[in-house]
């Protein structure tokens, strides 16, 4: 693990009992993991006499702060498992480091206080001046380039004088200004994007779960259900960070960036969502999103925490269908599985590209949804879940994955499957079926370009006078289905001429 990525230090004392070949094991395993050994103290002992060491270890791993010291310990309780050492950690706990948020001063030359503008006149003087009045602009003539971070002016005086190596030299009589854009809010930055970040995830996720009840019980949930969760999950979090700033002392400043940039996706959301037309569509939207955000998130954490090796096995088989190749039959799959209540093969009947890529997506989408169980794996890794009983995370991803498979083919294969019964019941009671991906039916009279008894006809055979159920052509053959036979019958398209019917359930004249 020496150059892998961790987000996580922490500083455990933990206690070894063995010979200088348990110490040899265990020194050898931390050197390997990139764990440094802060301090060691050990008692006189050989190969053949056991003695009691403890060691001061820095623990790096990749996760979040949730639970890190609980996974700080079940690393090396792991460690000691794999390695059958007799080792007990004393005491963990996290390191925490960060560094303080000192003001931006750009080093500029002395020069004398420029002037207002008059208020009439609006020129590139007069429009820099009030740009930099309103802190849009940052910049002034007399800056060298220099930018300095320091508490103090006199501290950003000094470092500003300061030579660096292979930098122009600094002028002499050169001072100081703070930058108006980069000053510190009083809330901290980071402080202020992870609660961006957390209210838009709390959003998602409770917009997510809003499409889900949606989804479930369509008629007793209302569709403006996902929008308003998103809402509330948003503002709650927003005014809850601005809150908390407000407590810890923040600036105004601070305070109404975090409340704006948290209201203003929400109220954009809230009103598509609340406003749209058909709120049912809005609402599919909205826990798509979220469904898609907390998958991707998943996967990233699965990723960033695991080698290649590891993960290609887990994602290959969600993956295989974006191949180039794959993808037009992936596209047929829908057609397919409603030509079939007709009884016909789907290469008797072509289909656009246009429908076919729209079918691609839509089982792309159920396809997709397998990927739910190793975003679940990754979240279990950042939480530090899966360090010591990874079977039980192994058990939960098993289940995650039989779950999304079937909720996958029952997304995609049953409205194929029942679209198709649909439309047979519909052609049988003289009715127009709907499209389907491609397939356009349409009741047309049969006219043969000389007699009947000279067209060739396969699987049954052309009356006149009978409307019949046009489901489509290919290579210049047509597929008509009989609502009388409920047969489908294939006749070359050079032979007939078609009519569109009227009423299919009248004699063609």
């Amino acid at each position: 693990m020496t150059g892998a990525k961790w987000d996580q230090r922490a500083v455990a004392l933990v206690e070894l009992r063995g010979t200088t070949t348990d110490t040899d094991l265990l020194e050898e395993a931390l050197a390997a993991r990139g764990w440094p050994v802060l301090e060691k103290r050990a008692g006189p002992a050989g190969p053949l006499v056991d003695r009691r060491g403890w060691y001061v270890v820095e623990v790096r791993f990749p996760g979040s702060s949730f639970r890190a010291v609980t996974g700080a310990r079940h690393r090396l309780e792991a460690l000691a498992e794999e390695l059958s050492l007799d080792l007990v950690v004393e005491a963990v706990d996290r390191v925490v480091r960060q560094a303080p948020e000192r003001p931006v001063w750009h080093v500029a030359r002395d020069q004398p206080m420029a002037w207002p503008p008059l208020p009439l006149v609006l020129n590139r003087r007069s429009i820099q001046w009030r740009l930099r009045r309103l802190g849009l602009l940052d910049r002034y003539p007399g800056d060298t380039g220099r930018q300095v971070r320091a508490d103090s002016p006199g501290s950003a005086r000094h470092l500003a004088a300061r030579p660096l190596p292979g930098a122009r030299p600094t002028p002499a009589g050169v001072d100081v200004r703070r930058s108006v854009k980069e000053a510190p809010l009083g809330f901290g930055g980071r402080r202020i994007a992870r609660s961006l970040h957390f209210a838009g995830s709390l959003g998602l996720v409770l917009g997510a779960v809003g499409a889900l009840a949606i989804a479930r019980r369509p008629g007793s949930v209302p569709p403006e259900l996902p929008g308003l969760l998103f809402l509330a999950g948003v503002l709650v979090a927003g005014v809850g960070a601005a809150l908390r700033g407000v407590v810890a002392g923040a600036r105004a400043r601070s305070v109404l960036l975090v409340v704006v940039c948290s209201g203003t996706p929400a109220g954009v959301v809230a009103a598509l969502v609340l406003g749209a037309a058909q709120p049912e569509i809005a609402a599919r939207a909205a826990g798509g999103l979220g469904l898609a955000y907390m998958v991707l998130g998943g996967l990233r954490l699965l990723v960033r925490q695991a080698s290649w090796r590891a993960v290609v096995p887990w994602l290959l088989p969600a993956l295989l269908p974006f191949v180039p190749g794959l993808l037009p039959a992936l596209g047929l799959s829908l057609p397919t599985l409603y030509l079939d209540a007709f009884g016909v093969a789907p290469e008797d009947v072509e289909v656009g590209v246009v429908p076919e890529l729209a079918a691609s997506l839509r089982m792309l989408a159920a396809v997709s949804v397998w990927l739910c169980a190793p975003a679940l794996l990754g979240v279990l890794e950042h939480c530090h879940l899966m360090v010591r009983a990874r079977w039980v995370g192994y058990t939960l991803f098993a289940l995650c994955s039989v779950y999304a498979v079937a909720v996958g083919a029952v997304a995609s294969v049953q409205p194929a499957v029942q679209a198709g019964r649909t439309a047979r019941a519909a052609a049988a009671a003289g009715r127009t079926p709907a499209p389907y991906y491609g397939v356009e039916p349409e009741w047309v009279c049969v006219k043969p370009v000389e007699t009947l008894a000279k067209v060739p006809v396969q699987g049954g055979e052309l009356v006149g006078g009978r409307a019949y159920l046009l489901l489509g052509d290919a290579d210049g053959t047509a597929v008509l289905w009989d609502r009388v036979t409920k047969e489908a019958v294939k006749a070359p398209l050079a032979s007939l001429r078609l009519v569109p019917a009227d009423d299919p359930r009248r004699a063609c004249p």
